[in-house]
């Protein structure tokens, strides 16, 4: 068992402390030599703050989010054992973190349009190398844009969506109340993946009169890069859309049989999946890996958004010489299926830690066999962004595209399904990197297909 507390070396002023799953298999890569893992996140946004304020808030806020996530700034320190020549461990130096803030954050003020913020977007992240850093890109009008470039991570986005939001919510918090002893900031006992957002009723207040309408995303420029030890690419997101009154149906029908979008999503992927890889039966299209629930809903909805790894579901299909016909009647049964293992991990959100892809794909817990070959591991998440939102969580968390842990490793090359409603109109989508972009248009058009075949 690993020791995720933060100890303090008194000999050289350094915290340290033991890596977890995700930074086991990140630690590994760079320790191979092959790649590095880069995220970027952005969103455009508007504020009725004066620019000089924005600025000065905006600066603080990162100055506090530095502080609250170290491991944002950590080292990998390769310790070796007697037994483990390959034993790391996470340094993290306070003193050179905190004067790296002021240094790491960087603003731009130049025109506001959409075609400026895609074209800084791309110089951001086309840049070789580099430490951690903020962009603020400040207009001369309320329309603003902010970058969070993140090279060398050592979160997944789960964690960095949580630290993005995280910044805004500091931007709330009035300067004066900036902590300046630096003994008094330690760093947190566990990992940020596994910390909760805390609600806080001065945050809606804020974004309502601060931040003003929905922020919106940069049209056709992908949010989310990403990179791996095969190479540089981005993850692609390709969608279908169907109208209110189809929609409608479709949700109708769910409701009827007892089921929800996220059953048939998982049912829906798998089937799709298995049918293109020409899988005619068994359990499941690969080995069983992880399943998490997002923890930045209501509680009341959190069985309308689970995020899994397909093969965790455990289904029985027998594809054999069945018609369509019959292979939507075995999506029915597939969707039955999926219910009660929902239930089941509802009930144990800690899941998605001990199960975790990159832990599996390091054999690191309790001997388990390694991931089946990456075109069959599918990743999902669905959600009803018309009621899901908690207050103090607001529209940069949600419109970013939102990649599980499993698809930040460009290693995997996994495919990523979401579904969602909005508007009353259902959307579902998948993405993948670019050795995958064939069988997107397949998958999807099955998917759809099963999805309409509810409201027939």
């Amino acid at each position: 068992m690993t020791d995720l507390e933060w100890t303090l070396d008194k000999a050289d002023g350094t915290w340290k402390r033991d890596l977890w799953g995700p930074e086991m298999f990140t630690a590994q890569v760079h320790r191979l030599g092959s790649g590095h893992l880069d995220i970027s996140l952005c969103t455009v946004f508007t504020a009725s703050l004066a620019p000089e304020e924005l600025e000065k808030r905006m600066a603080h806020a990162w100055r506090i989010v530095r502080d609250r996530f170290p491991q944002l700034v950590v080292r990998i320190v390769n310790e070796p054992k007697a037994d483990n020549e390959n034993y790391n461990r996470l340094h993290y130096d306070q003193a050179s973190a905190a004067t790296s803030a002021e240094q790491t954050f960087v603003v731009h003020r130049a025109n506001g349009d959409d075609e400026a913020f895609r074209k800084y977007h791309s110089e951001i992240t086309s840049k070789p190398c580099g430490p951690i850093s903020l962009h603020l890109f400040r207009t001369s009008s309320q329309r603003h844009a902010v970058y969070l470039y993140a090279p060398h991570t050592l979160v997944d986005i789960e964690a960095l969506l949580h630290v993005f939001n995280r910044l805004f919510e500091a931007m709330a918090t009035p300067v004066e109340e900036l902590e300046t002893d630096p003994t008094q900031r330690l760093p947190p006992p566990v990992p940020i993946a596994l910390l909760p957002s805390a609600p806080s009723g001065d945050i809606p207040a804020f974004i309502g009169s601060q931040l003003g309408p929905i922020p919106e995303l940069m049209p056709g420029t992908p949010k989310l890069q990403l990179s791996g030890p095969l190479g540089n690419g981005s993850c692609y997101p390709t969608r279908r859309q169907f109208d209110e009154a189809q929609s409608a149906k479709i949700l109708a029908k769910l409701k009827q049989l007892g089921l929800s979008i996220a059953h048939a999503q998982d049912a829906g992927a798998q089937l799709a999946i298995a049918e293109q890889e020409g899988v005619t039966g068994g359990k499941s299209v690969n080995y069983p890996v992880s399943v998490g629930v997002r923890r930045f809903f209501k509680p009341d909805l959190q069985t309308e958004y689970v995020a899994w790894g397909i093969g965790g579901l455990q289904l029985t299909f027998d594809l054999g010489s069945v018609d369509s016909k019959a292979r939507e009647e075995k999506f029915l049964d597939l969707m039955r299926q999926v219910q009660p293992q929902y239930q089941a991990a509802l009930k144990d959100a800690t899941i998605a830690t001990s199960q975790h892809p990159a832990n599996l794909a390091l054999g690191a817990d309790k001997g388990l066999p390694p991931l089946a070959p990456p075109s069959a591991h599918v990743v999902s998440s669905v959600g009803r962004l018309d009621d899901m939102l908690r207050p103090d969580l607001y529209a940069p968390i949600i419109k970013i595209e939102d990649v599980h842990e499993a698809q930040r490793h460009g290693i995997m090359a996994v495919p990523t399904f979401h579904t969602w409603t909005l508007n009353g109109r259902l959307t579902i989508q998948m993405s993948v990197s670019e050795p995958l972009a064939p069988i997107v248009d397949q998958v999807l058009d099955r998917y759809e297909s099963l999805l309409h075949s509810l409201a027939d």
